[in-house]
């Protein structure tokens, strides 16, 4: 996951789940979207406010223009300021707002993570396949699921193994 939030809330995010969301974090719009780019990401926890300043929609815009099918979370402050560019990226298709010290208590914060996870490419697929990924050993599975996730330097039946603790 890739949170492009002010450094203030980097860490709420990195404590939540430690062991299911791995985050990378960025201080730029360029950065995130060279980040996006090079490494295999599932969502994007964003902030209008990043790289400080004035709150300014064109970041999010741009990565929603980017990667169209990248799910977006914002997660930002409630100010005046930032109300017109809420309302600017509702009307882009952004489906949910998490605003800092009021929505994003763990749980809260967690289920809407969760929530955007689901509109994952990677989740589609493995909601398509989960007939037949149901049928598999719990090993086996897992280490597909964590394969599609974070393929690494590239899927083979060897890397496949090893990840499911099983023999070729």
């Amino acid at each position: 996951l890739l949170a492009a939030v002010p450094a203030e809330r980097i860490f709420r995010l990195r404590t939540l789940d430690q062991d299911r969301f791995q985050w990378t974090s960025v201080t730029s719009w360029p950065e995130a979207v060279e980040t996006i780019r090079v490494k295999p990401v599932d969502m994007v926890v964003v902030d209008p406010l990043l790289g400080g300043g004035d709150p300014r929609p064109h970041g999010i815009e741009r990565l929603r223009q980017f990667f169209p099918s990248l799910p977006l979370l914002v997660y930002t402050d409630l100010t005046p300021a930032n109300a017109g560019v809420l309302l600017q990226l509702g009307r882009m298709g952004i489906r949910k707002v998490v605003i800092h010290r009021f929505e994003d208590a763990p749980n809260s914060l967690r289920q809407a993570i969760l929530t955007e996870l689901e509109h994952s490419a990677s989740q589609q697929v493995l909601q398509s396949l989960d007939p037949t990924l149901r049928e598999l050993p719990k090993e086996l599975r897992l280490a597909l699921e964590a394969m599609l996730h974070a393929p690494g330097d590239g899927p083979t039946v060897t890397t496949l193994a090893d990840r499911a603790r099983l023999t070729r």
